[in-house]
């Protein structure tokens, strides 16, 4: 799965490295990628190079997560509400 814009309006609406917490809809652990609802409602998708830079080894239906968003609304780093985000240097690989 490839990442995909974060909800409504343009994208230069959005400020960069925008953190929002959302729920895990789905993640395939073989694919290594999945989706996410927003705390706003609306949909995002991660691929397997943000999930590889988490450190995470498994996300579960309905487990907390924080992300952040580039300008343009792709995932660029995800962690689980309770851990930190990583320093912003740079947006892993969707």
């Amino acid at each position: 799965m490839g990442s995909e814009p974060a909800g409504p309006g343009p994208a230069a609406a959005r400020p960069a490295g925008q953190i929002r917490q959302a729920t895990v809809r789905s993640f395939d652990p073989d694919r290594r990628s999945g989706s996410l609802l927003a705390d706003d409602g609306s949909g995002l998708e991660f691929g397997a190079g943000v999930f590889g830079a988490s450190g995470l080894r498994l996300l579960r239906p309905g487990q907390r997560v924080t992300v952040r968003l580039a300008p343009d609304g792709v995932i660029t780093a995800l962690t689980l509400i309770t851990f930190p985000l990583p320093a912003d240097g740079g947006a892993a690989n969707p």
